[in-house]
Order: structure tokens, then sequence, then C-alpha cells
């Protein structure tokens, strides 16, 4: 029986897929005791799904994401972070951001994209998480929280309402000693983490790749500067 041209193509395809899968099986068992308690359980849950994988990094996200650019920052409940390895870490164990000593993006932003940008989440950038934060009411209502707490702490005769600033095209709140009213913003924001008004989650990090040469290895995805 002769074999056609279509079915050869098509065993090619069934071949791929299958070489492909071995190859996320493989990465996925190798990337397992190199990423943290937090990364793996959501991993193992299905909360997060490797989105992509070049022969640098590992890609892994959420499914939903509460995009919010479309909302002035008055309005917005979510907002995000992009931050270390070891900052994501003083998160999930102090239940606390990190307010000082930022070498990326050190503040909050009310959407995704702009928190997922090369800049702060490149491949040269030391970022390698980006957290999404439920407010629990809205950025008018954080700021002046931020604002109340200022004055009692300065005196209303040195208080000077200031709004977020904007920052490469999106609206950004401080957190640490050089942002928004000098670290009040990082204090009240991390009361409220503690006190559970806050609540947050990973949606989104990166890893080195652990077998960029394997002779399985496939191109899945844009590598990122």
């Amino acid at each position: 029986m002769k074999i056609g041209p279509q079915t050869v193509f098509k065993t090619a395809v069934v071949k791929k897929e299958v070489e492909k899968e071995k190859y996320d099986e493989k990465l996925l068992s190798k990337l397992t005791p190199l990423i943290g308690p937090k990364e793996r359980s959501l991993i193992n849950s299905k909360q997060l799904k490797k989105v992509r994988h070049s022969d640098k990094m590992v890609f892994f996200e959420a499914d939903m994401i509460h995009q919010e650019a479309y909302k002035d920052y008055p309005d917005a409940i979510y907002w995000y972070r992009t931050m270390t390895k070891e900052h994501f870490e003083y998160l999930r164990t102090t239940k606390k951001v990190n307010i000082e000593g930022e070498k990326d993006y050190g503040g909050i932003a009310p959407f995704f994209d702009y928190c997922a940008k090369k800049e702060y989440f490149g491949n040269k950038k030391k970022g390698t998480h980006i957290v999404e934060f439920e407010l629990g009411s809205n950025g008018k209502e954080l700021c002046e929280q931020i604002q109340e707490r200022e004055i009692k702490s300065r005196g209303i005769k040195n208080f000077v309402k200031k709004d977020p600033k904007p920052e490469n095209g999106a609206i950004s709140i401080g957190l640490g000693p050089a942002g928004y009213y000098a670290g009040t913003a990082g204090e009240v924001f991390n009361e409220k983490l503690l006190s559970g008004d806050i609540t947050w989650r990973l949606v989104k990090f990166r890893i080195a790749n652990p077998i960029p040469n394997d002779p399985l290895y496939y191109k899945d995805g844009r590598d990122d500067d």
C-alpha cells in the first residue's frame, strides 16, 4: 500500500507533537526542585500554567489577570508590582512588601502590562515575579488613607495634597522612601496587607531554562531582552 504525502505529513506532525510533550514534561521535572514552594503549589493546582519558553527563560502565568488599563486610577481595584525573587519570598513569608532597596520597579500600578514591560520584567532585569494586589476598595480610597496618615504624622499645616504621579505612560504609587509621601504609602500598604484588607496573588513569573540544549528543545514564543 502506497503511503501518500498527506499521510507522511500527518505522521511528522504527530511525531513533532509527541516530542514537544516529552520536552515539556522533562522541562517541568527539571524545574520542580528549582522553583519556590508557592510557585510549585500554584503550578500543581493549575492556577499558573507555562505559557511559553525560550532557550533562556520559561514563563508561567495565571489564566485570569484583571487588566484595568482602561480605568482611571481612582477606580482601580487591582494593582500590580514587579519584584525580584528575593522580594517575592519576603512577601510570601512576612505578608509585607519590601519597601526599601528595590532595584527595579518599586511601586504599584493599576494594570498588568505596565509591570510586564521589558524595562522591569526583561531577561536583563532582576524582576522575575509579578504580583496582583486586590485593594478591597479602590485607588481613590487608598490614596485618601495615605493622605490621612500623612496629616496625622506631620500635621495639617505641613500637609500638601498630591496625586499619584504618571510614570512612563502609567499612574504609579511609589511605596518606598522616595515614593508617595516619602514612605507613608508603603507603611499604610503593608498595614493593610497584614490586616488582610489587601490580598495578593502571584500572576506571572519567569525562571531560567535548565535544559536549553536538550535534543528535544523547540522554541515556543519570543525571546525577551
